[in-house]
């Protein structure tokens, strides 16, 4: 009897280690930023759209949006939000792929300077000490967009590399003349009136932010098809339901130990301006992301040229 019991048994067993297995790999590992570029995720998350659409993610929150795709590139994660540079970088190394724009934060990126200060003008920054954060596509657009459009260079400040939660206490000691800011310290400093907007990033570059994969992930059509429908519907949710969005993200930061003021939350998503095809790769934003390749190339920060065939690869929309 007991052997008999030990060959059903081992059996049933490998039975249910495997669909526990299988169960594991239909759970869609996805990262974001805790800033207010991973509102889309947590909308999309706290809104239960991904249950609606056949899905099941873990949402899996990070301090920021390079550290998302280090966690692809690790095999930690299925998806993740990052920044257009840091993931050009990593699609030529080790072949991540774009599925949509997750946001574009031209709106929530702006040049502050404080109150009372002489800078009025981007070219008021010639010389001046100027808070930017390395290796980010807001560096970047900054640089070849902001300053570019003034007849300046980055030679032509003095570029202080800050972390964007240190610049606008570095603003307010005067260690700096003025900051790239984004949110969540861009609202916070404009509603505490402890800085002053120069300009934002839209009149000059976009500052897209893209949703990644790792190559394995593509190979699933269906769920890369069902995920593009989620963030179209969760775009949609902000478009046509702003409120309902700025609450689901107030909550969640609540939740979260972080009390802002209602009016800054509402101007954080708004500044967001994320909409239903906004995800989706329209041929502007693919010659945007040529374009920035060949700076980045120019750079040293690519050794070729993007090919945006493979790492932009066509869209699945139903």
């Amino acid at each position: 009897m007991r052997v008999i019991a030990k060959s059903i048994a081992t059996p049933l067993l490998l039975l249910n280690l495997l669909s526990t297995a299988a169960a594991a790999q239909d759970t869609i590992r996805l990262g974001y930023p805790e800033t207010p570029a991973g509102a889309v995720a947590v909308v999309a998350d706290k809104a239960d759209l991904w249950t609606k659409n056949g899905l099941k993610v873990e949402s899996i929150a990070f301090a920021a949006a390079i550290n998302a795709r280090d966690a692809i590139i690790g095999g930690r994660l299925d998806v993740g939000i990052t920044g257009l540079s840091n993931f050009l970088v990593g699609s030529q190394e080790t072949g991540l792929v774009a599925l949509g724009i997750a946001v574009d934060q031209c709106a929530s990126a702006a040049v502050v300077v404080k109150p009372g200060s002489e800078i009025k003008t981007i070219a008021d920054l010639k010389g001046k000490r100027i808070a930017s954060q390395t290796g980010t596509i807001t560096q970047s657009a900054f640089v070849n967009g902001v300053l570019k459009s003034a007849g300046l260079t980055a030679g032509d400040v003095q570029m202080v590399n800050l972390r964007f939660q240190d610049m606008i206490s570095a603003l307010a000691a005067g260690s700096v003349d003025a900051v790239t800011a984004v949110d969540p310290f861009l609202s916070s400093a404009e509603h505490a009136k402890v800085g002053v907007i120069i300009t934002d990033f839209c009149p000059y570059s976009r500052v897209p932010l893209i949703y990644a994969a790792s190559d394995k992930f593509m190979k699933n059509p269906d769920l890369v098809r069902k995920l593009v429908a989620t963030w179209r519907e969760t775009g949609k949710l902000f478009e046509t339901e702003p409120q309902r969005a700025t609450q689901i993200y107030s909550d969640a930061l609540k939740a979260r130990g972080y009390e802002l003021p209602p009016e800054v939350v509402t101007k954080m998503i708004s500044r967001l301006n994320v909409k239903q095809d906004g995800v989706l790769f329209s041929p502007e934003f693919l010659t945007f992301v040529g374009e920035e390749g060949q700076v980045m190339q120019k750079a040293g920060q690519l050794s070729k040229a993007p090919d945006l065939a493979v790492s932009f690869p066509k869209q699945p929309v139903d």
